[in-house]
């Protein structure tokens, strides 16, 4: 191979290369430079090409919310789609997704329209008619927290690193503390509830046998009592004085997971381990890293939380609850609470009339409504009518039912089953606390569900 210095120009799509010792000059055709800089080149060391368009970076920014708000993200109605649904291989095609070893794919036109695009094809989480998980859209508030904090692209682990998240953490989680009964305890912010629920068997493990952390498991030899709580859904009842009551004896549990991301639509991630104890969070996962945890800082090391975790390092999750609570108050967190308990408490009572309907129970727990869904067909005049065939028919009736609400895009239901009860396919509605549930929504879902299946 020749030296560089020897290498003639050469012509790659649209862009003229010329090679110079150490230095590469890429010349773009655009057609909104002024005349006066052409020839317009760009030098870089001996590195891929890359354009700092610094300001088109920053342009395209404050277009995003813009693209947001214009496909409907923030202000979805009843007669847009949650998403317009396509098959894996389609959507392949339409976005196409290959990324490859070349020049830049996207100049800033594209980068626009793909990012129009990736927004369309989405779930529309914050529609009024998704009720597919256990999380919805963000509180706009807690979105505008989430967006403060990815872009200064902070990492909380110790207080030098993040002195002012680190403090918003420790606020938010005395303040859960005090919530759950903790006075005297101690938590971290997780990556999900999942997460936050495998901390509990750690910290019992370690509360009760430390020295399985330098000797291993082969030193249990007896058990012992810690509990968890799993208050990751029911966490919401915490603000609500009428519903509380639901978490009666929260406060003897040695620790409670819980999850603001879903019920109370903290944006993703958003969740905490809590518990009464103080000393374990770090003494279970401490690894004591030397170039992280100094132990002769200029400030308090008390707000070094790094250790406390699994991870170390961990996102700013805290600020987006912290905002939420301390731009709204917790009359306004009782209050939705309230209202979306009485929406699942209308719907129940409303399926329970209607012959389309077959709740799961007669009771629901929390705003969590199973039931499976009737066709006119199947229709009986008495419970010991049902058959095994018949039970076999609504299971399929679930599963075909599902796949045209997704297909028209106008209602997402989840769907489950519970083989270990001898149960198949029914519909799971949780009703969330944002968006704001209404009356409304809940008969359009039964309207929409029977205008569909009604005659299959």
């Amino acid at each position: 191979m020749l030296p560089i210095s020897q290498r003639e120009p050469r012509t790659i799509k649209n862009y003229h290369v010329l090679l110079r010792p150490r230095y590469i000059f890429w010349r773009d055709k655009m057609s909104n430079l002024p005349t006066d800089f052409e020839p317009l080149y760009f030098v870089l060391c001996d590195c891929p090409p890359r354009f700092d368009f610094n300001m088109q970076e920053l342009e395209l920014l404050a277009k995003v919310f813009q693209i947001l708000k214009s496909e409907n993200v923030f202000d979805s109605s009843s007669k847009d789609k949650i998403f317009p649904f396509e098959h894996p291989e389609d959507l392949k095609t339409i976005l196409n997704l290959e990324v490859r070893n070349d020049l830049p794919q996207l100049d800033s036109a594209n980068q626009e329209d793909i990012l129009r695009k990736i927004i369309r094809y989405s779930i529309k989480t914050a529609h009024p008619n998704y009720h597919h998980e256990m999380y919805a859209g963000p509180d706009w508030l807690g979105l505008a927290a989430s967006w403060t904090t990815d872009a200064l692209n902070a990492c909380q682990f110790t207080y030098e690193a993040a002195p002012v998240f680190s403090l918003v953490e420790s606020f938010t989680l005395k303040y859960f503390l005090k919530l759950c009964g903790f006075e005297a305890g101690e938590g971290v912010f997780t990556p999900g509830g999942s997460m936050a629920n495998m901390y509990a068997p750690a910290m019992a493990r370690h509360r009760l046998f430390p020295e399985n952390k330098k000797h291993g498991m082969y030193s249990c030899q007896k058990l012992k009592m810690f509990t968890s709580e799993d208050a990751a859904w029911g966490c919401a009842a915490l603000f609500s004085e009428r519903h509380r009551p639901l978490l009666a004896g929260l406060e003897r549990a040695d620790s409670v997971s819980l999850c603001p991301q879903k019920m109370l639509g903290a944006p993703l991630q958003c969740a905490m381990f809590l518990m009464k104890h103080t000393g374990l969070l770090a003494g279970c996962n401490a690894a004591c890293a030397e170039y992280l945890f100094q132990i002769d800082k200029y400030y308090d090391t008390a707000y070094d939380t790094g250790d406390m975790s699994v991870q170390c390092s961990r996102k700013i999750d805290a600020f987006k609850l912290w905002f939420m609570l301390k731009a709204r108050g917790s009359a306004w967190f009782r209050s939705y609470v309230d209202n979306a308990m009485d929406c699942a408490t209308y719907f129940h009572a409303v399926i329970i009339q209607n012959d389309h309907f077959k709740p799961v129970r007669s009771e629901y727990q929390f705003t969590n409504i199973c039931f499976w869904f009737i066709p006119k067909r199947l229709q009986l005049s008495a419970p010991d009518e049902e058959t095994e065939e018949w039970w076999s028919e609504v299971y399929k009736v679930t599963l075909a039912l599902k796949e045209k609400m997704v297909k028209k895009g106008t209602l997402m239901v989840s769907y489950s089953s519970y083989p270990q009860n001898k149960l198949g396919y029914f519909f799971r509605l949780v009703v969330k606390c944002v968006p704001e549930p209404t009356i409304d929504r809940m008969d359009f879902i039964i309207k929409e569900m029977i205008a569909l299946g009604s005659d299959m």
